[in-house]
């Protein structure tokens, strides 16, 4: 697979300029780009919530991002790794970050995966929730994604030294080590439930710290 994995070619080394829309250095980049929406959802909340609505909402966005997070990075992100075709579209950012994760240019999403998560959240929460609670839980959910992007960004370019920032950096470049296990960046909460959790080595990651860290900031 590793074999297969150095050989395969992307998507987004034909073209660059897809990673104005579809990723960046930086997750401040992005959120230029998305504060905006944010904002919408804020002032689109024109009903009086209680403090028990607003605690649910909260639980609940967490909740559907860390699931979405875990969801989409294991079966979409790392989806068909031996169909050579589809890994061209669909590997383009992600498999290809796997192979160089020192490359900044595909640290973050951009923009394009806030709004299609956004769109899903509106379109779907009406169903069970009044129309402020749907744009609360979809300003939660756009929150946690951007705590998401920054806690993938800092654990390639900073070294955490202890409590949870420690743990879920090691927990991701375990993932790194090992892309069957740890598809969950900000909570191994769903890797837990699905049985995909492994401990992190943390011994097997400072060695390999050439590799995963962008040079000279990792110290």
């Amino acid at each position: 697979m590793e074999n297969m994995k150095n050989q395969q070619t992307y998507l987004i080394e034909n073209n660059w300029w897809l990673l104005r829309i579809f990723a960046s250095k930086t997750p401040l980049k992005t959120t230029l780009f998305v504060a905006p929406l944010a904002l919408y959802f804020l002032i689109s909340i024109k009903e009086s919530l209680s403090f028990s609505q607003v605690m649910a909402c909260f639980v609940v966005g967490i909740l559907w991002w860390s699931f979405l997070e875990y969801m989409i990075h294991r079966f979409f992100f790392h989806w068909a790794s031996y169909l050579k075709k589809l890994t061209y579209y669909i590997g383009s950012f992600h498999l290809y970050h796997h192979r160089i994760p020192k490359d900044q240019r595909v640290y973050t999403s951009g923009i394009a995966p806030a709004v299609f998560w956004s769109v899903i959240s509106i379109n779907f929460f009406p169903i069970f929730f009044t129309q402020g609670e749907t744009y609360l839980i979809s300003l939660v959910t756009l929150l946690s994604y951007f705590t998401y992007e920054f806690a993938h960004y800092h654990a390639h370019v900073t070294e955490a030294k202890s409590g949870y920032l420690k743990f879920i950096q090691q927990n991701h470049l375990h993932h790194h080590l090992n892309p069957k296990v740890n598809f969950g960046q900000t909570s191994p909460l769903w890797d837990i439930i699905f049985g995909t959790y492994a401990s992190s080595d943390e011994k097997k990651i400072k060695l390999k710290k050439e590799f995963l860290y962008v040079e000279g900031t990792w110290k």
